[in-house]
This record gives C-alpha cells, sequence and structure tokens, in this order.
C-alpha cells in the first residue's frame, strides 16, 4: 500500500526537473551567444593536465558510434566521442569512457534552468588501463533552445582515481564539455508515472481478490 501511494504522490506531483537522456559534445559558443568557452574553437571538449604543458587536448562526439554522450548507459571508448589525440597528432591516444559507472542528469527549471550531473565512472582508457574519476557532482548552466534541448557548458578538475602514469596520483586533470543536452518530451514523465500507477493498482486488486 505504501508503495502504491508513493507512486501516486509521483504521478501527481508538479516537478521542475527533467531527466537528462543525452549531452552532445561540440562547439556551441557562437550558436549559443557566447555560453560555450572552448579555447579550442570547433572542439566542444577538452582534457588537459594541470600544471604541465600537457594540453588542452580538444574532442568531439562527432565521429562516435553513438554520437553523443547518453545517460543511465555505460559506454565503451569510441561511443561518445572517438578519442582524444596529442602533441598535434590526430590519432587517439586516450580514450574517454563511462565504464565504471553509468552517468546521470537532471535540468531543473524552477528558475533559470540548472544542470546537475553525476559523471561518476567517467574515466580514459590510457595505454590499455581504464583511469576513471571519482563520484563527483556538476552544476553547469543552461540556455533553452526548445521545450527538449537546452546548450549547457560545463568545466571541473579532479585527480582521476587510480591515476599514476605520470607522478603517483597527485596530477590533476581538468574537462570541459559543452553542447546540447536532450530530456524527453514534455508529458513523457507523466505517462510514465501513470502507467506505474496503473500496474501497482492491478497489482493491488490481484492481492487482494487472492486474500
Amino acid at each position: 500500500m505504501l508503495g502504491l501511494l508513493w507512486a501516486m504522490g509521483m504521478a501527481s506531483a508538479p516537478s521542475h526537473a527533467s531527466v537528462i537522456q543525452s549531452l552532445t559534445i561540440e562547439e556551441i559558443g557562437v550558436a549559443s551567444g557566447g555560453l560555450g568557452t572552448s579555447a579550442n574553437f570547433a572542439l566542444g571538449g577538452e582534457f588537459n593536465w594541470v600544471g604541465t604543458s600537457l594540453g588542452p587536448f580538444g574532442f568531439v562526439s562527432a565521429g562516435s558510434t553513438d554520437g553523443k554522450l547518453l545517460m543511465g548507459r555505460r559506454q565503451g571508448p569510441g561511443a561518445f566521442t572517438p578519442g582524444i589525440g596529442v602533441f598535434d597528432d590526430p590519432t587517439p591516444v586516450l580514450f574517454p569512457n563511462t565504464l565504471d559507472y553509468a552517468p546521470t542528469g537532471w535540468v531543473f527549471e524552477g528558475g533559470p534552468p540548472l544542470m546537475v550531473l553525476q559523471l561518476r565512472g567517467l574515466g580514459i582508457v590510457f595505454l590499455g588501463t581504464n583511469y576513471p574519476m571519482p563520484e563527483w557532482a556538476i552544476f553547469a548552466p543552461l540556455l533553452q533552445i526548445d521545450e527538449t534541448h537546452y546548450y549547457y557548458s560545463v568545466d571541473w578538475t579532479h585527480t582521476p582515481a587510480e591515476w599514476s602514469p605520470v607522478d603517483g596520483g597527485q596530477l590533476l586533470t581538468s574537462w570541459h564539455l559543452e553542447g546540447i543536452a536532450t530530456i524527453p518530451e514534455p508529458g513523457t514523465i507523466w505517462l510514465v508515472g501513470g502507467t506505474l500507477l496503473g500496474l501497482l493498482g492491478t497489482r493491488y486488486r490481484n492481492h487482494n481478490t487472492r486474500g
């Protein structure tokens, strides 16, 4: 019964948050009126070893198998970006992935739109070893394009878990991502909530009939 009441509340209570379905990685500074902050024009993603001369190295989602970073799903090397080349060499040697943990994200629309990402598990395969980032909540401003799409731009710095190829785990890495975030069409969450409510209601009635 408590589960049924919880489902009723989820299906009927107003909400200003929408789950993010996917993120493209692409330069959007011009189209978004300056929201993008990429130092490399036409490259929506950057990876940099902080405090060294190594980077920034750019990457995009174009040319990858999925073409975007998918929320709630683990993706391997090449799925949301072909990879990162270094030292002006286009051949990828660093391969971003989410093999360790599926990312999640929400868009909050109660005021100026804000994106909250949990990118725990985002990592880089380097010389055959995957180096994921620790649990990390990231907040990013948004500019709305239409009902289901937003421009986003986000930057953060962290030390990857088990990172030690250069300096025994002390080397910070910085990331930059920008592109377009996609959320479900309006009303989808109500459809899902209503379906869940119907299934739970049927189960509750069947349980009472057997009793």
